[in-house]
């Protein structure tokens, strides 16, 4: 099936598919605990001078009291509920439904994509200059959605082999778990960049 033939609901739930792999990796999921966590402690300390004016008849008297309810697995549970509200975010998923995407297809004269738990590639945003995420599809499709026409075109200027080399370099550095492929011809890149931005200081 190619992009021509995606429905409106086709693209939703690719989007929401895009959506869950940047936060339901180990990376991922840690990056959203902790930003959860950092938005928990922000709310308490807003909300402390104001407990006595916002607490209702059930809540404890005392503000301290109050937060002695939320140990680290409640807080922590609560985090999580947020998740499916996260990656079916509407308005996210209108900017991601609307990107310009186009497919990118390999001849056999060149190695395959490789994948990850760290299969997804995007830049630090996505509407911003030159912003796009791209994923391989199977060993011989690379896709690529883009804020602007202009970095498709860009991309599209690549050579297969450069192409697949940065997308192979990307997947295979941000790796912690493991790397995915039909054989064993690039064994030594994998073994020689696993992991390998995670280990930078």
């Amino acid at each position: 099936m190619g992009l021509e033939s995606f429905t409106d609901e086709n693209m939703t739930s690719w989007s929401i598919f895009i959506r869950s792999l940047v936060h339901r990796t180990p990376v991922g999921l840690r990056a959203f605990m902790s930003s959860g966590l950092d938005q928990w402690e922000e709310t308490v300390d807003s909300v402390k001078s104001r407990y006595d004016d916002l607490k209702r008849e059930v809540d404890p008297a005392s503000f301290e009291d109050f937060i002695a309810l939320y140990d680290k697995d409640k807080i922590d549970s609560a985090i999580l509920r947020a998740i499916p509200g996260v990656l079916t975010s509407v308005r996210v998923g209108e900017v991601l439904n609307n990107l310009p995407m186009k497919i990118f297809r390999t001849s056999e004269s060149v190695p395959e994509f490789l994948i990850s738990d760290a299969v997804l590639i995007m830049t630090n945003g996505i509407l911003v200059e030159g912003g796009h995420y791209a994923i391989p599809i199977s060993p011989r499709c690379l896709l690529v959605a883009a804020s602007q026409q202009q970095t498709l075109d860009e991309i599209s200027k690549y050579t297969e082999r450069n192409l697949v080399s940065n997308v192979n370099r990307a997947i295979v550095e941000r790796a912690t778990s493991f790397v995915g492929c039909t054989n064993r011809r690039q064994e030594r890149f994998i073994r020689n960049r696993f992991g390998m931005r995670l280990k930078l200081p």
